[in-house]
């Protein structure tokens, strides 16, 4: 069994990020992409608003396993290797196996996938009422 380092303050923030579906996926995203990435592309790829996304990434930030920083007065944020990282993957690693011998992959432990739209909101031509009384 591996040993980690882990200050009580640093175990609340990895059970913080672990317990939110987003926070996870915005994990992935930074850990995968390994490289520097603004917030914008970070919610098109998490599928999520920015003051959500900002909310995340502070605790991400706390724990350890994400930076920030200002470049050209963008706010940039990075995967940050080393002992927290490699903890919250071990552990994301764990949860999903044993969703997977539960035959629950669904929910926070998927793969980052892009937001699907909905059928109710896509734009519908419009018609006239006496149109949609005849089609019914």
């Amino acid at each position: 069994m591996d040993k980690y380092a882990v200050s009580p303050e640093q175990l609340v923030w990895l059970h913080t990020c672990l317990s939110s579906k987003l926070c996870i996926r915005i994990f992935d995203v930074l850990s995968s992409e390994g490289k520097p990435l603004n917030i914008s592309t970070i919610c098109r790829k998490a599928g999520c608003t920015s003051g959500n996304a900002v909310k995340h990434l502070r605790r991400l930030i706390k724990l350890g396993v994400v930076e920030e920083r200002l470049l050209s007065g963008l706010h940039i944020f990075a995967f940050k290797r080393g002992e927290m990282a490699e903890l919250m993957l071990k552990a994301e690693e764990i949860l999903r196996a044993e969703n997977v011998k539960r035959g629950k992959l669904k929910g926070c432990m998927q793969r980052v996938k892009p937001p699907q739209q909905h059928g109710s909101l896509k734009a519908q031509p419009y018609k006239p009422k006496s149109q949609l009384r005849e089609a019914s």
